[in-house]
């Protein structure tokens, strides 16, 4: 029985290997996989005096990451000015963005206005990378020729992913929370529920971009621990679904990773050969943000101010990846410092959570508060 385009792409997908095309194209990708997988079970030993090459890097040496996603979800919410209220509440997440960065080796001659991650993203045939071409047209990789002539490297946004979410428990925005992120109902209620929401970012952003695999070992960074330590743990709850593997595991605080480079505690990585730029910033700022806030870290970093609207998800996610890109040009090295979940796998819990994904609002609010939300609020 021949193999239809849905068994055809599930084997490409355990295999790693892209799943976009037709038949034809599905059928040659799996079939030239099948091949190498042959031949190199037998490989012919090459003879003693040929020069082996060492293969290229997607990254600089001193990182440990291939893709970066920033990530800042906007979620319900209702004013407090009670602390332990404001953190404890229900949210439901409502704005959905990510913004990918990657990294891209900047071409040694000036004349080529093409960088390494623009052609990786431009020629995707038959799910190959166009970096491959590349390598394959310059000199063997060797340590030697990498000392003497090192390459240039940038970390820059090549897509990104937006999507707002509908609430399903309290699908009623309150006046605070449209006034602070500047989401409308109406925006809310024609979006999609958090698991289709999930889907359609695995599908058309996970998959496309290769990320989490070994040949694209990629980190979530975030504005503090909040976006997927508590917000996704209270949504999973809320939704009745588990966290996908991808969303979470390592991560990268970007708050404090600015603390502790201001702090002077981070240094250039000493295993880099490549300068992100020759001419850093000139003086490199010493005193910490009044703030940790993404407006004034911009500030201390003498980056433009902030672009875009404050509280918009997606706008905060594309000023974090300013900043991250920034940390980069000052030859930081990305390393994780978050774990999520943190205690043993197990999501957090806060004590409104009730059986099946149901709120227990009598311990959220005083009754009255409880009798106003019920009546519509």
């Amino acid at each position: 029985m021949a193999p239809t385009v849905d068994s055809l792409r599930e084997a490409l997908a355990l295999l790693s290997l892209d799943t976009r095309g037709h038949k034809d194209v599905l059928s040659r990708r799996l079939a030239r996989h099948r091949k190498a997988q042959r031949e190199a079970e037998t490989p012919n030993p090459p003879p003693v005096s040929s020069r082996i090459p060492i293969p290229r890097p997607n990254r600089p040496r001193g990182q440990a990451f291939d893709a970066y996603l920033c990530f800042d979800v906007e979620a319900t919410c209702e004013y407090s000015n009670v602390a332990k209220q404001a953190f404890g509440w229900p949210n439901e997440i409502i704005e959905f963005p990510v913004i990918l960065l990657k990294w891209c080796k900047v071409d040694r001659i000036k004349s080529s206005s093409q960088s390494s991650c623009e052609a990786d993203e431009g020629n995707q045939e038959d799910g190959k990378a166009g970096s491959d071409d590349i390598r394959s047209s310059e000199k063997d990789g060797t340590e030697e020729e990498d000392e003497a002539n090192p390459e240039r490297w940038e970390l820059r946004v090549v897509d990104e992913f937006h999507s707002f979410v509908r609430p399903k428990h309290r699908p009623k925005l309150s006046d605070f929370c449209q006034s602070l992120t500047g989401i409308t109902q109406a925006q809310v209620d024609s979006a999609p529920y958090y698991p289709q929401v999930l889907k359609r970012f695995e599908k058309h952003f996970i998959i496309k971009h290769n990320l989490f695999t070994k040949e694209v070992k990629t980190i979530w960074v975030t504005d503090g621990p909040w976006d997927l330590r508590d917000f996704v743990a209270k949504q999973v709850f809320l939704s009745n679904v588990q966290r996908p593997s991808w969303l979470g595991g390592h991560v990268i605080d970007l708050r404090k990773l600015v603390t502790h480079y201001f702090a002077g505690l981070l240094t250039p990585s000493i295993d880099f050969t490549t300068k992100m730029n020759p001419k850093l910033a000139d003086p490199l700022p010493t005193i910490a943000p009044e703030s940790l806030s993404i407006p004034c870290v911009l500030l201390a970093l003498s980056l433009p101010p902030f672009i875009g609207r404050l509280h918009s998800g997606l706008d905060d996610a594309r000023n974090l990846s300013r900043i991250l890109v920034e940390l980069v040009r000052r030859e930081v090295a990305l390393e994780p410092n978050l774990t999520v979940p943190q205690v043993q796998g197990r999501e957090k819990r806060w004590d409104w959570m009730g059986r099946d994904g149901t709120v227990v609002w009598d311990r959220v609010l005083g009754f009255e508060q409880v009798r106003k939300a019920e009546g519509g609020g």
